[in-house]
């Protein structure tokens, strides 16, 4: 519910209602005071991801910063690109901002050499759901809610885009425009982009280097970093800068052969993730895979993860499970240290 004390005249420039058409209230600034359109949208400037509320003469009816005629300026300081020779061509985007869905009508920067839409959108923090003309993109503020939200509710992606339709129209969310496709492929980028960032990854391909996001152990020695530079003199080398690695598998986390597999959904970390390289455990497999297996037979009736019997080699099965060495001390995770399994725990 919506309630102003007095709507006779515009809170800004004091304009009378009958001489400025209709007025508008903001749901997301504090003051609920109504403003004609010329100051809502100079007010607004700024905020294009705001709600309005258009006031009829009889009630109050949803309303858009784009139908008040706002338009988004990027580039230049959000101000008016002088290219063009005065034409102001503008590009109507759906934007999904935590407080729900907005048409965003936005005019962007044509000097030579200035960068692409897309590129602009990244400067204030949105991202667009393509890089060819964008239609759809997300700011930074709901990709960060998401992922909180997945980690601490448990909320899928469904739910979560369920969520915003309804905040931006409880009564017809299915008239609204589908955003789940496009959340689902940009959450995973936001994902690996912001993983590379905390890993300090971002630019290391640059200077020649292999990236890595699996953090090393700060409680293992690492010869150059945090052990002294003559530890093999040591005559307890052995045994003061040993590495405990403990290994362990899971032969009922499988994982489904969903479509054409990794050709179809490649991995968009590579190699610089937790797994080892896939071509070279392939390899090893290979080698493997022909010599004598060392496991006993088994005797007890209770060990499980052994039987033979108990092996799942459908070619429905991308994996019957995987196995991890980890550090015994601290139980971080190693860099190229998961492997999927390919028969049962062996």
């Amino acid at each position: 519910m919506l309630e102003v004390e007095d709507g006779s005249s515009c809170h800004f420039c004091a304009i009378s209602a009958s001489h400025a058409g209709p007025f508008h209230a903001c749901l997301d600034c504090d003051s609920q005071s109504l403003h004609c359109t010329p100051c809502i949208v100079d007010f607004h400037s700024c905020s294009p991801l705001h709600r309005l509320k258009t006031w009829n003469g009889t009630y109050f009816e949803d309303g858009s910063l784009a139908n008040a005629g706002l338009v988004l300026n990027l580039g230049h300081n959000m101000s008016t690109c002088r290219e063009g020779g005065g034409k102001v061509h503008t590009h109507l985007v759906t934007m999904i901002d935590v407080n729900g869905l907005h048409n965003v009508r936005m005019s962007w920067c044509r000097c030579y050499g200035f960068g692409s839409l897309a590129s602009e959108m990244f400067r204030l923090q949105w991202l667009p759901a393509t890089l060819i003309r964008p239609g759809t993109a997300f700011t930074f503020r709901v990709m960060k809610l998401f992922q909180m939200l997945s980690h601490v509710a448990r909320k899928s992606a469904w739910d979560f885009c369920t969520a915003l339709l309804r905040i931006t129209d409880n009564v017809q969310p299915d008239l609204l425009p589908e955003i789940y496709r496009s959340f689902i492929y940009l959450q995973r980028h936001w994902r690996v982009a912001r993983g590379y960032k905390r890993a300090g990854q971002i630019r290391i391909k640059e200077v020649g280097m292999t990236p890595r996001l699996g953090l090393e152990c700060v409680s293992c020695p690492w010869p150059n970093k945090n052990i002294p530079d003559n530890w093999k003199d040591d005559t307890d080398a052995d045994l003061i800068y040993a590495t405990f690695i403990a290994v362990d598998g899971n032969y009922r986390l499988s994982r489904n052969n969903k479509g054409g597999g990794e050709a179809t959904d490649p991995s968009y970390v590579g190699d610089d993730g937790f797994y080892a390289p896939n071509e070279d455990y392939k390899e090893y497999c290979r080698i493997r895979g022909g010599a004598d297996d060392e496991i006993a037979d088994i005797t007890c009736r209770g060990h499980k993860s052994g039987d033979a019997t108990r092996y799942n080699n459908s070619p429905r099965k991308a994996s019957s499970g995987l196995v991890c060495g980890i550090c015994a001390r601290s139980a971080a995770f190693f860099h190229h240290g998961t492997v999927d399994l390919a028969i049962g725990e062996r």
